[in-house]
């Protein structure tokens, strides 16, 4: 799932700055080579993706636990009420 829709990635269409660029960044006036912004949201998305997969991975790992501590608890309970019941006389 592309959140940003920018660009595919291919090495035509995207530029990674050199590593004194993306430190001192541009200059007043200085205008970047759209490859080099193509990459800018290129990389945007993939963390965005990224993070949307971590957290969508981290939701179901939740539900799926709380449903198995529903289902011990119902288990015991069940255990507890069959146990309470083998002890009540009439």
């Amino acid at each position: 799932m592309n959140f940003l829709n920018w660009t595919d990635g291919l090495e035509d269409k995207i530029l990674e700055p050199d590593s004194s660029k993306k430190l001192s960044g541009w200059t007043l006036g200085e205008r970047p080579n759209f490859k080099i912004m193509n990459w800018l949201f290129w990389n945007i998305d993939n963390w965005i993706k990224y993070l949307s997969n971590a957290l969508y991975s981290y939701h179901l790992i939740q539900k799926n636990y709380l449903q198995s501590m529903h289902q011990m608890e119902i288990s015991t309970l069940i255990c507890q009420w069959r146990t309470l019941g083998s002890t009540i006389y009439l």
